[in-house]
Formats: C-alpha cells, sequence, structure tokens
C-alpha cells in the first residue's frame, strides 16, 4: 500500500504542477523512474519497476482497497 501510496502523490505533485520531475509521467516505467530517483526506494532490496507498480495495483484492487488511494480531484484543482 505504501508504494502505491507514494506514486499517488507523485503523479497528483505533477499534475498539480507543485513539482516538475523533468518530464511528463505518461507510462508506469516513468513512475517508476521517478520513485528511483526519490528517496522512496531506500529500503527495497531492487529498484522499483512499472511491472512491481501493476501487481501492487493488483493486489489492492483484489481486496477492493485501492478506492482508499483515489484523489479527490474537486479539492486538488
Amino acid at each position: 500500500m505504501y508504494l502505491i501510496d507514494q506514486a499517488v502523490n507523485v503523479l497528483i505533485q505533477s499534475a498539480t504542477h507543485k513539482k516538475d520531475y523533468g518530464r511528463e509521467l505518461e507510462t508506469l516505467d516513468d513512475v517508476a523512474s521517478v520513485l528511483n530517483t526519490l528517496e522512496s526506494n531506500i529500503d527495497r532490496k531492487s529498484p522499483i519497476t512499472a511491472n512491481g507498480l501493476k501487481v501492487a495495483k493488483y493486489k489492492l484492487k483484489k481486496e477492493n482497497l485501492l478506492k482508499h488511494h483515489k484523489p479527490d480531484w474537486d479539492e486538488l484543482f
């Protein structure tokens, strides 16, 4: 859940133009790359990958927990 929470935060920061990561975050590879450059990867043994994000998303969706990570876009914009 922590990995998805970090990915959502990166996407929100990019979408609201609060942070510029030097590229458009169009794919999960882009998001994983940004997460690896931040301190998000410090406790992991291997780099974060797009497939790792897909697996985390799948597990949360399977347990019906993904809705807890959905941002409130009305509040953000």
